[in-house]
């Protein structure tokens, strides 16, 4: 597993570069842990490096974005190849988050 974490102005950028597999889930939570916590994040999670996921993983940003929305913070996806993205429509996951093409597009809608 392979993620990068960046700052672009005042969004959190979390890219998947790799593919997660089972077996990482619970490093994937703690990573994601510390973005839940602060009022008003903003989250771009760029799933380029996604090619499959398991209902553990997408369990798992389905959980976190529930939790930053919570404490009143954005969150919103991109980057989905078209399998990743019919999992998001089948789960209907596309309907509590925003999916755009590129993160370029992500970026602009936090602003």
């Amino acid at each position: 597993m392979k993620i990068d974490k960046y700052l672009v102005n005042d969004v959190n950028v979390i890219k998947i570069q790799s593919q997660i597999e089972y077996h990482e889930s619970e490093e994937l939570r703690n990573f994601l842990s510390e973005l839940k916590n602060a009022e008003g994040s903003k989250v771009v999670f760029n799933l380029s490096g996604l090619k499959y996921s398991n209902s553990t993983i997408l369990g798992i940003f389905f959980y976190y974005s529930k939790e930053i929305m919570s404490q009143k913070g954005m969150v919103c996806f991109c980057c989905l190849n078209p399998f990743v993205m019919s999992i998001f429509k089948a789960t209907q996951l596309d309907r509590v988050v925003k999916i755009f093409s590129t993160e370029s597009e992500a970026l602009n809608a936090m602003t």
